[in-house]
């Protein structure tokens, strides 16, 4: 039998008998030639040197960055204009109302007829019509509204206004 020493250079045997057949069949695949080196391009001359010195000096001068210039109107992710706040919400709207006239209870109390936009709206001095306005006084010919500062609004008969109130 064999010892561990003789078992060693065996297997360094086998492996490079096989390294070489390796190496045979690659050689043999490539035709046994080293490839050709490239061909470079010739030096070139003196006035092609200049001519690039003077694009790289066109390049960085001022008078050619100046016509550079950031293209704003563009969707550019790296320019951005001045930031804006947007526009605050607003505090009031407006509202159409019309007095359609008014009615006398059998207690003799007035009831006027009022539209806020499509909504009708029945009721007494001191009806809330929206948010800030109360009726005041019922006439023949016109409504006297309030609103909360105490500010009477007339409304003439059957004449839609248009008024703005507190959100």
């Amino acid at each position: 039998m064999l010892n561990a020493l003789e078992k060693h250079l065996l297997l360094a045997a086998g492996c490079v008998a096989w390294l070489c057949l390796v190496v045979f069949l690659v050689v043999q695949e490539f035709g046994g030639q080293v490839p050709a080196p490239p061909v470079l391009p010739a030096k070139s001359s003196p006035a092609s040197k200049t001519q690039r010195t003077r694009q790289i000096d066109d390049l960085f001068s001022l008078s050619f960055l100046a016509q550079r210039k950031v293209a704003t109107n563009l969707n550019n992710p790296f320019f951005s204009g001045p930031f804006q706040s947007p526009p605050p919400p607003p505090t009031t709207r407006k509202i159409t109302v019309v007095y359609q006239g008014y009615f006398t209870t059998t207690h003799g109390e007035k009831q006027a007829f009022v539209k806020v936009g499509d909504q009708l709206i029945v009721g007494p001095v001191g009806t809330k019509i929206a948010a800030d306005l109360t009726i005041n006084l019922i006439d023949l010919g016109t409504l006297t509204l309030t609103d909360g500062a105490g500010k009477p609004t007339p409304l003439p008969f059957n004449a839609p206004q248009t008024l703005e109130i507190p959100l």
